[in-house]
């Protein structure tokens, strides 16, 4: 929950895109998730998702104990969607732009997620309320690694469609 509000807080001061008053206005009959939308949905879904559970049978696997894994896993679905949070504030444009660093909210919410994460992860209540494990530094590779690669496969996505629609325009 902590982490779907304070994503999408951040995104509620995102800057209009330079085109969108150029965009002709969506059809009232239009659903409210295009096919795109729902394929992004899934895809990332499939990624963070699909990417925490493999990370997790594979520390398990490997006789990590599991409140060690519970803690990586906790930290590999909330780290790669702070990641993904840059990917979305351009539905098709490149994230790394110009306008990169002009929401001040984005990054001031990963703080706050970054700060919630460490109080998780290291604080002794929170520990023993949620089951979580102090962790050393290199485990936290893990969610950051998978963070970042999101962040490219989305932005490689995003490339492919834009490149799509290029020929397939006029």
């Amino acid at each position: 929950m902590v982490t779907a509000i304070t994503i999408s807080f951040a995104l509620a001061f995102e800057k209009l895109e330079p085109d969108a008053m150029s965009r002709p206005p969506r059809s009232p009959r239009t659903p409210l998730l295009s096919g795109y939308s729902l394929w992004r949905i899934l895809f990332v879904s499939v990624l963070i998702g699909g990417g925490a559970l493999w990370i997790s049978q594979t520390l398990l696997n490997e006789g990590i104990s599991l409140r060690v894994v519970r803690t990586v896993t906790l930290n590999t679905i909330v780290i790669p969607q702070m990641f993904h949070l840059f990917n979305v504030r351009s539905i098709s444009g490149f994230a790394l732009n110009r306008n990169f660093f002009s929401n001040k909210v984005a990054f001031l919410v990963c703080v706050v997620l970054m700060v919630l994460q460490v109080a998780i992860t290291y604080l002794p209540f929170m520990n023993r309320v949620f089951g979580t494990f102090p962790l050393n530094a290199e485990a936290w590779v893990v969610p950051f690694g998978l963070g970042f690669l999101v962040f490219v496969i989305i932005e490689i996505e995003k490339a492919i469609v834009r490149s799509i629609g290029r020929t397939r325009q006029p």
